[in-house]
């Protein structure tokens, strides 16, 4: 998948962060309930024209989730443990908006302990679980609202790595324990377009 700006609007229908060049805000990849890779690989083609644009932060989940089970009161901890509808991204190009019945069964949790490779696993990227309740036609609810605030904050409070990759160069994250996010960043031209490449690697235990 080639991550570079596209000139899309994220507020159009299916359009990803990573066609754009605007900021990722703290997440992990894949808006879809039934597929989410364990490992996001990241090969740097082009880095962006201004030195510090551009930037690939991550931060163990581990640390702000001991942040907040310190902090928070259980009952706002339990939000984050509950199915939470989110809106769902196919190509990420632009399209067509998806029925509602769609959106309505995309619902899992932000935290959950059914991974096959981790202690825990985390899904989240706040602007999906806006619009898949803005598509619904009502809003997130206070105490969702408070959890989310809590965990921006306690991702926010977290060490993090910020890595400035060069041509040649990749990354993997886990995609199950580590957000990562992106600054925003503009391309100077065509031909010193900020451009990487994507993979997603998932696992699967047969038996062995």
């Amino acid at each position: 998948y080639d991550v570079y700006d596209r000139g899309l609007d994220i507020h159009n229908e299916d359009v990803l962060f990573s066609a754009t060049n605007k900021a990722s805000t703290w997440h992990t990849d894949s808006t879809d309930r039934f597929y989410f890779p364990d490992i996001v690989g990241l090969l740097c083609i082009q880095q962006a024209a201004k030195e510090d644009e551009g930037a690939l932060m991550t931060a163990n989940i581990a640390n702000a989730y001991q942040h907040l089970f310190d902090s928070i009161p259980a009952s706002l901890l339990l939000e984050l443990h509950s199915p939470i509808t989110r809106d769902l991204i196919d190509v990420g190009f632009g399209g067509v908006p998806k029925p509602q019945s769609v959106i309505e069964t995309n619902r899992y949790p932000i935290f959950s302990k059914d991974s096959h490779l981790s202690p825990f696993t985390f899904r989240y990227m706040r602007f999906w679980i806006e619009k898949g309740h803005s598509k619904l036609g009502f809003q997130v609810s206070l105490k969702l609202r408070q959890a989310m605030d809590a965990l921006d904050e306690a991702i926010a409070l977290s060490p993090r790595v910020s890595i400035r990759l060069e041509p040649g160069q990749m990354v993997f994250i886990n995609n199950h324990t580590i957000a990562h996010n992106r600054e925003e960043y503009h391309d100077d031209s065509a031909e010193s377009k900020r451009h990487m490449v994507r993979v997603w690697i998932s696992f699967r235990h047969e038996g062995k």
